[in-house]
């Protein structure tokens, strides 16, 4: 009897990890939240760790993208936001514009992975 018990608690506790929904995670850039438009491009430029509003969540890779005169598409398999990144980033949305978050993948503080998906991340305003 002790054993089904034991069995049925993990058979629960096991579901309530596969349960969480990760899609209201933000990207948290220079330890700011975005502002009500979107991010300051400043505050994206200013970030060397990519991380979430959920410290218990450590993102381990993404692809990071965008659209503009020059398509590129930067992989990083580290929370890390690169300078070649950050260079593309700064010249494709010196106007404004929307960067791609996408594949982002992360662990939990327990060590179990997670796939957050993708973020659009708007640019609302750009400080010289």
């Amino acid at each position: 009897m002790e054993k089904i018990i034991s069995i049925t608690v993990m058979l629960i506790i096991s579901l309530a990890g596969f349960a969480q929904d990760y899609d209201e995670l933000m990207l948290v850039f220079n330890n700011k939240f975005p502002a009500t438009k979107g991010y300051n491009l400043q505050d994206i430029l200013k970030t060397d760790t990519l991380k979430t509003n959920n410290p218990d969540i450590i993102i381990t890779g993404f692809i990071c993208s965008s659209m503009c005169s020059i398509d590129w598409s930067v992989k990083h398999n580290s929370n890390i936001l690169s300078s070649p990144a950050k260079k593309h980033i700064k010249y494709c949305t010196k106007n404004r514009g929307s960067l791609y978050f996408a594949n982002i993948t992360a662990i939990t503080k327990e060590g179990k992975p997670v796939n957050l998906g993708s973020r659009i991340i708007r640019i609302s305003r750009v400080d010289e």
